[in-house]
């Protein structure tokens, strides 16, 4: 049995990710669509939660990760009996005004979503 809450991101490739239809049902999707002009603002909800600024605090696994893990639970299957419970997550939380906050930083600062390298050859270790 697998447990985890808050998974986010997308794969690599970016061929798949958090491009929901409608209205997004968790916070990283949402961030995106108003980096990006498609939605006017974010709503962030709750501000006398314990964490210094007051929002929520959650776990965000990877989706990467999230497959990783998924892989090694189905290793273990053939190797156990009976049912075992995995939690996954990283346990460090993030509230939701960091990660507003976070994404707002990297959108101010590349607005165009990436940096183009100037006058550099391949970076070290790229294969192709």
């Amino acid at each position: 049995m697998l447990r985890y809450f808050n998974p986010a991101g997308a794969h690599k490739s970016g061929r798949i990710g958090e491009d929901p239809r409608g209205a997004p049902s968790n916070l990283l999707p949402f961030i995106s669509q108003v980096a990006v002009g498609r939605r006017p603002e974010l709503t962030i909800f709750g501000n006398d939660y314990p964490p210094p600024d007051g929002t929520g605090v959650r776990d965000y696994l990877h989706v990467e990760d999230l497959a990783a893990g998924h892989l090694r639970a189905l290793e273990k299957v053939g190797a156990s009996r009976g049912v075992e419970a995995y939690n996954f997550g990283t346990g460090n939380g993030f509230s939701v005004l960091e990660m507003c906050e976070d994404a707002w930083r990297w959108q101010v600062g590349n607005p165009n979503g990436y940096a183009k390298t100037r006058g550099g050859g391949r970076r070290l270790g790229n294969t192709f």
